[in-house]
């Protein structure tokens, strides 16, 4: 995953949102996550559709919290990233709220 040339230069100190589906652990969120932090993104809100779920964990969700060192050009595939931290405990009390339903609905509206 790399960034959008087109923002070159234009994140730092903003803040950006995310919508993203949530089907497994939140990997594709954690790239995001990891490259706006590099990119000095003031503040990133997640908003996550979907299923939050595991069967490895009796239906509660594991999100995988992992945070990188990113080095070269965050702009193309010369990106490189090294692991620097992993939070196995994050994310292992998460529940699955059926009343989410209402709040999709009134989101899928917006668009």
């Amino acid at each position: 995953m790399i960034l959008n040339p087109y923002y070159k230069d234009k994140l730092a100190n903003k803040t950006v949102t995310i919508l993203d589906d949530y089907v497994t652990n939140g990997i594709s969120f954690e790239a995001a996550r990891n490259l706006l932090e590099a990119e000095n993104v003031k503040q990133i809100n997640f908003v996550a559709i979907g299923r939050f779920r595991s069967r490895m964990s009796n239906g509660l969700g594991i999100y995988q919290k992992e945070s990188y060192s990113l080095a070269k050009d965050l702009f193309s595939a010369n990106t490189s990233a090294q692991l620097t931290k992993r939070d196995k405990d994050f994310g292992m009390n998460g529940k699955y709220d059926e009343s989410a339903h209402a709040d999709l609905a009134d989101l899928a509206k917006l668009f």
